[in-house]
């Protein structure tokens, strides 16, 4: 089995475990003098704060304590052999986000929450590493997800109907942290739950049209307005078909978004897809 790994979350895990947030302590109004206590985290911050200064005149300045490259890179390896020894793989395929990703050009305002995130210290040399060690393939035009999902369903139509048999004739494990991958059938493993599961295409397609409903915060997607998990389960109850799953949301968008709804549905269906084919956007079933 060929293990497909998101090496987009490896440069962020592998880069920010070789930092550490400490946090000073100075007297309001002496800062010059230097601080007088430092500590390594904010609860224990607080905690001699409430004892020592109840009343406050204490000004609290963060700062980053960075690790050397060579041990931000031992974490990263670290992170990927286990990934080897967990899902036992006999090759693997590291994927990187690149330039052009398409969706940016659909919309103005994609992971635009994003836009002021810290990078890790070692962003820009964590990644090299990956490319020049690890043969990480840099995607272009689209992202690693898409990549990994392509990958993985290249395979997925060669497989038995039986569930029991694609585990078993499964030929890729897609190795992740991002839930937006479990709308690609197959295996699948997080490697900070160290947790292999399997996803057929039902519970994918399933994934997809709730997440249809919820929009994504996390890459800034608004789905229906007030829909949360728990009433996209409740829309979905009972749908047999991934029609039935699409008509139920276009129902929830037309009542959402007047006049709009079909539009909209379908700029988040772009947005939220995770490609399974080269170009091949999501597509209304039935057409």
């Amino acid at each position: 089995m060929k293990a497909l790994i998101d090496a987009d979350i490896l440069v962020y895990r592998g880069g920010f475990s070789a930092e550490h947030t400490h946090y000073r302590i100075y007297l309001e109004g002496e800062e010059d003098y230097g601080y007088i206590a430092t500590f390594p985290s904010k609860k224990e911050c607080n905690e001699y704060l409430k004892e020592y200064y109840p009343d406050g005149g204490i000004i609290i300045e963060p700062y980053v304590e960075i690790e050397s490259l060579n041990n931000a890179l031992s974490n990263t390896r670290n992170i990927i052999e286990a990934i080897f020894d967990a899902t036992e793989t006999n090759s693997y395929q590291l994927y990187l986000t690149g330039d052009g990703n398409y969706r940016e050009s659909l919309v103005d305002y994609y992971k635009m929450n994003r836009k002021d995130s810290r990078k890790p210290h070692w962003y820009t040399e964590i990644r090299e590493y990956l490319i020049n060690n690890w043969g990480a393939e840099v995607v272009d035009g689209c992202e690693a997800d898409d990549a990994m999902g392509i990958a993985q369903y290249v395979y997925w139509n060669e497989l038995a109907p039986d569930t029991e048999l694609n585990k078993a004739g499964a030929h890729t494990i897609i190795c992740t942290l991002d839930k937006d991958l479990n709308m690609i059938p197959g295996w699948h493993y997080n490697w900070v739950n160290q947790e292999k599961y399997w996803v057929t295409e039902d519970e994918a397609t399933l994934f997809y049209y709730t997440q249809l409903l919820t929009g994504d915060s996390t890459d800034n997607i608004a789905g229906v307005p007030k829909c949360g998990p728990a009433k996209a389960r409740k829309i979905l109850e009972g749908a047999t078909t991934e029609y039935d799953m699409y008509s139920r949301c276009l129902k929830a968008y037309e009542e959402a978004y007047p006049s709009l709804g079909y539009v909209k549905l379908k700029e988040n269906a772009d947005l939220l897809w995770i490609l399974r084919e080269e170009q091949q956007l999501w597509l209304p079933p039935g057409i």
